[in-house]
């Protein structure tokens, strides 16, 4: 095998060339580029998706074991269980989605990330089901404690 034919030598620099790509294309997260979005909890900690949301501080109405997915996109979607843990005859749970929406730059007021540029979604979303009917309302995403 001759190393300096020129055939070999283009074949073995197209086969590095190729092989550096694919490491890089493979290797790159898939938010390369982007910032971290945030969910801002009523107690003011910076979460990235988060497992569980609390509507109140820390008790009362919650979604939990949430799965997340496109979470750092211009919308995330999540599914958990809705408890609506009001301890009163219309106590009830049910499968929930949770769509947050429209990223933007934030300084939280408060909270662990207090002071820094973050970015938060802006708009929450929240569908179920209960008594066979869909129901929507807007939920918190913390963006009201930016300045």
């Amino acid at each position: 095998m001759d190393l300096r034919h020129p055939t070999f030598r283009q074949r073995a620099i197209g086969a590095v060339i190729l092989g550096a790509l694919a490491c890089l294309v493979f290797a790159a997260p898939s938010s390369a580029g982007k910032d971290k979005v945030y969910y801002l909890d009523y107690n003011g900690q910076a979460i990235e998706h988060p497992a569980d949301v609390f509507f109140t501080a820390n008790s009362g109405p919650r979604v939990l074991d949430i799965g997340w997915r496109r979470w750092g996109s211009d919308k995330a979607v999540g599914r958990g269980t809705y408890y609506s843990n009001c301890n009163c005859p219309d106590d009830f749970q049910a499968r929930a989605k949770l769509t947050l929406s429209d990223p933007v730059r934030c300084k939280p007021k408060f909270g662990t990330l207090e002071g820094k540029k973050i970015r938060v979604y802006k708009r929450g979303r929240m569908t179920l089901k209960r008594d066979g009917a869909e129901q929507r309302v807007d939920i918190p995403t913390g963006y009201d404690v930016c300045k």
